[in-house]
Formats: structure tokens, sequence, C-alpha cells
């Protein structure tokens, strides 16, 4: 895998740089300032080249959308981890959701949302409702079709992998991992990458022995 999403780390900003992942750097994090728990944060592989988007930064708020992004440069991958608190405010939520997305197809780069939004899928609501217009709105689709979270009570699908329709190669693949009673969400994403451009440079080679010969030689 060549990047790691995780949403509710529960850890305050000093210590989660403290956090060592073997082969992956820490490349986005939120973490909360008002409030325990809650976060959200994105480790991609080292070799890979990554850049901050800055014009998403002011959309972040605490409880309502906890937000992580970082973009791929040699795919132009846009990649949104997103959690939001049962308890945070669902109309900031979906303004910034809508928001998102809207700032980064205008830069025409691809968008892969995902994250816990507490929002189940397995249950019709007016919220999930509203979601899943707003996705359809963009061309977005949610791949993950299986529960991820099963207790003694209850089984739900709250967390998502949210993409273009056309970016979709398999759907979303929920793992029990063991470490707790949520999933992990697994998925192979088709992405284009950047065509470099080869270029040409002529220059001239001043070495000692190409002097040499360019004052020696004789013209007629």
């Amino acid at each position: 895998m060549d990047v790691l999403c995780l949403s509710e780390h529960w850890l305050r900003e000093e210590y989660i740089k403290l956090i060592s992942i073997d082969k992956y750097k820490l490349a986005s994090n939120f973490s909360r300032s008002k409030s325990d728990h809650g976060g959200s944060c994105i480790y991609v592989k080292h070799h890979m080249q990554t850049k901050d988007i800055n014009y998403l930064q002011g959309i972040r708020k605490e409880k309502d959308f906890e937000m992580t992004a970082v973009e791929i440069l040699y795919y132009k991958l846009i990649i949104v981890c997103v959690y939001r608190s049962s308890d945070g405010d669902f109309a900031t939520f979906l303004r910034s959701l809508e928001s998102v997305i809207q700032k980064v197809q205008a830069r025409n780069k691809q968008l892969m949302l995902c994250g816990d939004w507490n929002i189940n899928y397995m249950q019709e609501s007016v919220r999930l409702h509203d979601v899943q217009e707003s996705l359809l709105l963009h061309n977005l689709v949610n791949t993950v079709r299986s529960p991820t979270r099963v207790t003694k009570d209850m089984v739900s699908l709250i967390d998502v992998i949210v993409t273009n329709k056309d970016s979709i190669g398999e759907l979303a693949t929920a793992m029990d991992l063991g470490y707790s009673d949520y999933k992990a969400q697994i998925m192979q994403l088709n992405v284009k990458t950047i065509m470099r451009k080869c270029k040409k440079i002529k220059s001239r080679q001043y070495s000692e022995k190409n002097l040499e010969d360019l004052n020696g030689k004789k013209y007629f």
C-alpha cells in the first residue's frame, strides 16, 4: 500500500509527530486542540513526492470536519481524509465537503475522499440522502459496500472511500485487522501518471583537450 489514511487517531500534534511507521512518512495531520480524541492523518511511502494543499486548510473544523489532505504529485491526485464526530454539526460538514470537492475539481485534479463520516450507509436517512446527492452531483461514489464496524449490538457502514466513477478499479475491501471493532478499508485506485517530456540540451564541452584541438585547427 502506498498511502495510509487514519481517522480518529486520538493523538495530540506533539505526540503524533513521534510516531514512526516503517517505510512511511507523515504527510498531513489534524489533531484536536479544544477537546480529546478525534483527528485524522495521512502517511505515504518515503519515495513519494507530495505537496501541501494550502487552499483547503481554512475549511477544517474540530468535530465538524477534521480534515487532512495531500497531493501526490506524480499522479495529480489529491487525497482527503475526514473524520466527522457523531456530535458534530452536520450542516457544517456538508458545506465543507461541498467546498473541498469544488476547489479540487476546479483545478482539474483527481480526488479521493475517505474517513469515518459517522453516516451509516446501511440505514436510510435524510443525512445519507444529502451526502449521496452531493457526491453524485460531482460524479463521485462511495466504493465501500460492506460493513466497516461490527459490534455485538450493531453492524454499520460508516467509513468511506469516495472517488470519481471512472477511477474505480475494484470496490474497496473491508478487512478485519484484529485491533478493534472497526475494519480497515483497502482499495486500488486507477490513476494516470503525468507524462514527462524529455528535453534535449546542446552544450559545449570546455575541456583542455577540446580547447587545444580548437586552437590548432586550420580553416581553409
